[in-house]
């Protein structure tokens, strides 16, 4: 997924297939729109663990925390 961040601007534009992946829970695909709204150096909280691990395992994000 390419992503264009402009800190100038307030408003996202985002793909909506990863809502509409019934593989994901609701907290995967909240976390992963949260994500992609931020800087690529942002960090998540240990509580998020178990829904990183979903979005790496579902191809969303890289082990690395990037987002593919």
């Amino acid at each position: 997924m390419t992503l264009i961040r402009d800190k100038n601007n307030p408003y996202i534009i985002m793909r909506k297939d990863f809502l509409e992946d019934h593989n994901l829970s609701w907290a995967a695909k909240g976390l992963f729109a949260y994500a992609i709204s931020q800087p690529n150096d942002s960090v998540f909280p240990k509580s998020c663990d178990k829904v990183v691990k979903e979005l790496i395992k579902h191809g969303y994000i890289s082990e690395e925390g990037k987002v593919l």
